[in-house]
């Protein structure tokens, strides 16, 4: 009886295990039975099943981004205005010599380390997003298996579509970043352009961040909901938010440089007044000269105007005569 017992408890409680596996992997985790590393290792093994079609399209997807911005950013002159060759010509004829930007002191060391080491990190988080569930198996991205019970929408199974647009736009972010790093250090100079680049990249990481929050926010924190605050606090909220301050302090540093250079190409552009030249000794002399002429001409000017202005000796006798009578 009592092993009959035992035998009929032991059958009561396999079916209810092999459900709460298959229905709520999570939980088996948090109670720390290794039901998520079942789970992991589970969807990891069906390599047959995974749709190596949809994750081609989703890498040509973010390979034809990237070419577009490729193209756009780096390809592509700047189409000139009608007559700007000619105006460009005579405005470097009549203002005089400056001094050219230097890129390599608008963008400043750090942030262009920051952009090279982010684009490591960047790249390595979105290709594990769009190769679900075969990048689960993979020893590259073994850390997101610890990271998959903080933040719920790096599970392996999970098809979110929001973390898979955010990361496509980090494949773009990758891209900008490198060429911003390569044309600023190109062949010893700075490319102004690379401004440009690490200004937009700066931006776009900075607010795909800060929507990364807010759409969490929004869904009434469904995948991180089951953290306490400390862990959420620790493990999601702190390192997330590196990729909100360091790249908003990047791009105030840049934009300050850019004020800064364009005063200082405004001072050196400034118009000067030149100082009054002294005259020399033949401008002298000449001047002399013609003070003595214009002083000349006008005596001659005003005994003229005397003689017309006095009587002639015929008609002063003519008319002493009448006074005589």
């Amino acid at each position: 009886m009592e092993a009959g017992g035992a035998e009929a408890e032991a059958g009561a409680e396999v079916p209810e295990l092999v459900p709460q596996q298959e229905e709520c992997a999570w939980e088996g985790a948090e109670s720390g039975d290794g039901t998520l590393r079942w789970h992991l290792r589970e969807a990891a093994d069906q390599t047959a099943n995974f749709d190596f079609d949809d994750a081609a399209r989703q890498l040509w997807l973010a390979v034809a981004m990237c070419a577009g911005f490729l193209i756009l950013a780096a390809v592509l002159p700047p189409i000139p205005a009608a007559g700007a060759e000619e105006a460009k010509k005579e405005k470097e004829r009549e203002a005089p010599p400056t001094r050219s930007p230097r890129t390599t002191k608008i963008l400043p060391a750090w942030v262009l380390w920051w952009l090279a080491v982010s684009a490591v990190i960047c790249l390595w988080d979105a290709s594990y997003v769009l190769l679900r569930p075969w990048s689960a198996s993979q020893q590259l991205w073994a850390p997101y298996e610890a990271y998959a019970r903080v933040d719920r929408r790096y599970g392996v199974d999970e098809s979110d579509a929001f973390n898979k647009a955010q990361s496509l736009i980090n494949i773009a972010e990758v891209f900008l970043g490198l060429i911003a790093v390569a044309r600023a250090r190109r062949i010893g100079r700075g490319d102004a352009s690379a401004v440009a680049l690490a200004l937009f990249a700066c931006a776009a990481t900075c607010s795909k961040t800060v929507c990364y929050f807010i759409v969490e926010a929004c869904g009434g924190l469904e995948y991180i909901s089951h953290n306490t605050p400390q862990t959420a606090l620790a493990l999601f909220v702190l390192p997330s938010s590196i990729w909100i301050v360091v790249p908003a302090l990047a791009f105030s540093a840049i934009t300050s440089n850019i004020s800064k250079e364009l005063a200082l190409t405004a001072t050196d552009n400034a118009p000067t007044a030149l100082p009054a030249a002294e005259p020399d000794a033949n401008t002298r002399t000449d001047s002399k000269k013609t003070k003595k002429a214009s002083a000349g001409e006008s005596k001659a000017r005003k005994k003229k105007e005397a003689r017309a202005r006095a009587p002639s000796t015929e008609e002063a006798s003519a008319v002493t005569a009448s006074t005589d009578a």
